[in-house]
């Protein structure tokens, strides 16, 4: 697994980011420990939204010193391929990207509890779309957390 994946597996494990977030954030963006991002909505006809989302400790370790321009110097398509490959090797074929963000919500509120700020950190707006984050088997959820990222 390339370098540039595994940063960008460190920050979606640890920022519970969309893939779509992460492939928007760019190096002029993050400051002050946050990564502000402008990505598009879901709905058609929404348009754009601004998103501000706090940087943990080890994304931003993972980041490094952001130069500007996109934070991930590769396309989605390659990106995903890379990180493929790479888990196939690990022999951990079922482990999808999206797992990273249920493995985020998961750990988020096994540690503090805090619904309220699991729902304003993941950008959900309802109870009912963020609650399908929280049925991690602990057999991914540790898949992903014992994955050695290659940084």
């Amino acid at each position: 697994m390339s370098k540039e994946v595994g940063r960008g597996l460190v920050v979606l494990l640890h920022t519970g980011v969309r893939l779509g977030e992460l492939f928007a954030m760019r190096g002029e963006d993050i400051r002050n420990g946050e990564a502000h991002v402008l990505t598009l909505k879901r709905k058609k006809g929404e348009g754009q939204r601004h998103r501000v989302i706090p940087l943990h400790k080890k994304a931003l370790e993972a980041i490094g010193d952001a130069k500007p321009g996109p934070l991930m110097p590769m396309t989605r398509n390659s990106f995903e391929a890379s990180y493929k490959k790479g888990l196939k090797g690990l022999g951990l074929t079922r482990t999808r990207l999206h797992d990273f963000r249920h493995t985020w919500a998961t750990k988020y509120m096994e540690s503090t509890g805090d619904l309220a700020g699991l729902m304003r950190l993941g950008g959900w707006k309802d109870y009912a779309s963020m609650d399908r984050y929280q049925h991690m088997t602990k057999g991914r959820s540790s898949a992903i957390l014992g994955l050695d990222f290659g940084l």
